[in-house]
């Protein structure tokens, strides 16, 4: 109960003031801390000592294939973010899209990327939050970014880079042989979430329609073999819960109409659904019969959208579109300028591209619209 309280008494700016606070002072009594940042702050002036630092990655290894014609890009990572401003995930993404298409100024290129693969153990139970999927999840919902595709893998086999490549190559060759080549491939992904509707105590998922293929399967796929249809054997890792969150392994059957059916005979009011939600998801067993699996999703789907992707510290132009279960982050005594100095708050905000300067939007910063060119490295708020 009293943890119930806790969160339904949740104030998240009130949380960031004691974090803050709580934070400076341990530092202040931690010399250990104190060295660690000395030496820390000494080492970033030399790139090569601390890979994620921002710029470090862009700057050598993409900046300087901008002058030149690209067909399109592959993207495949993710894995550090599942610990690191998870919830952010989406918003860095489309960033970086957005931003290496203004960069190279070629239009829409095709940007294609990699959901996340298997790792550890199958959960026993269905959990609250795991940074895993919702990376997974924020991949497949920055889909309706043009020109984009995504390859899953959970599939393919356990661990952080499986050894089945063949199969990734070939799901993101889809995509590519489909829109970047105009060749006749008829099906290029697996299933999608489009929507659901709750109907008394099931739910039933739609698919956006050129993901379902020919039709919905309950599949199984052994390293670098085909796909094959397993006829009578369950669905498997849907989970459901109501509005307490106690999560359920469900029931989930294909409907005839290329829909999926969910339901928990202990849940008559449910409210959420996901799918392969887990670090380990290899049980999940949906396909369309063109082999390829679904996608992992949840139904609570928070999107974003405009060239304003994330407002931060409350300055700037608002987003268009923010659920109201999106917390935005305020960083804004957390941003510092390339000299390590304290940018004002006013100029602090995260857009789709940057607007000039020597600096470049790589995977782990962005400079602010309408203001003077300024690096703004914002931490633990990257990709890498």
């Amino acid at each position: 109960a009293d943890s119930l309280d806790y969160f339904n008494n949740w104030d998240a700016d009130n949380a960031y003031v004691e974090f803050d606070a709580s934070h400076s002072l341990w530092k202040a009594n931690n010399p250990m801390w104190r060295q660690l940042q000395e030496e820390l702050v000494a080492d970033r002036k030399n790139p090569s000592s601390w890979n994620q630092f921002p710029t470090t990655k862009f700057n050598p290894m993409v900046n300087p294939l901008i002058p030149y014609a690209i067909k399109g890009a592959i993207w495949y990572q993710g894995e550090s973010n599942q610990k690191r401003d998870t919830q952010h995930y989406e918003g860095n993404l489309r960033a970086l899209v957005e931003s290496w298409r203004a960069r190279w100024g070629q239009g829409d290129f095709p940007f294609y990327w990699v959901q996340l693969a298997n790792r550890d153990q199958v959960y026993s139970s269905p959990v609250e939050y795991d940074g895993w999927p919702e990376v997974s999840n924020q991949q497949r919902r920055a889909l309706d970014l043009p020109n984009t595709g995504m390859s899953v893998t959970y599939d393919l086999g356990t661990g952080l880079h499986p050894n089945n490549k063949l199969d990734v190559g070939k799901r993101l060759s889809l995509w590519a042989l489909k829109h970047a080549y105009g060749q006749a491939v008829d099906v290029w992904s697996g299933p999608l979430y489009e929507s659901h509707t709750i109907v008394s105590n099931q739910v039933i998922i739609e698919f956006e329609a050129h993901s379902v293929g020919t039709g919905l399967m309950v599949g199984s796929k052994s390293g670098e073999n085909a796909t094959v249809e397993t006829p009578g054997e369950p669905l498997e890792l849907f989970q459901i819960c109501g509005a307490d969150r106690n999560w359920k392994w469900a029931t989930a059957t294909i409907n005839p109409d290329h829909t999926v059916t969910v339901s928990h005979p202990d849940i008559s009011a449910p409210t959420v659904v996901r799918y392969a939600w887990g670090e380990n998801s290899s049980p999940a067993n949906l396909y369309n019969k063109e082999g390829l699996p679904a996608a992992v999703f949840s139904t609570e789907d928070a999107k974003l959208s405009g060239d304003v992707l994330w407002e931060l510290a409350g300055v700037g132009d608002s987003p268009a579109a923010v659920d109201d279960e999106t917390t935005l982050m305020p960083l804004a005594d957390r941003v510092s300028g390339p000299d390590g100095s304290d940018l004002a708050a006013g100029v602090v905000g995260l857009a789709g591209f940057e607007v000039g300067g020597t600096g470049a939007l790589g995977a782990s910063f962005a400079l602010t619209p309408n203001t003077t060119s300024t690096v703004i490295n914002y931490e633990d708020n990257y990709i890498e």
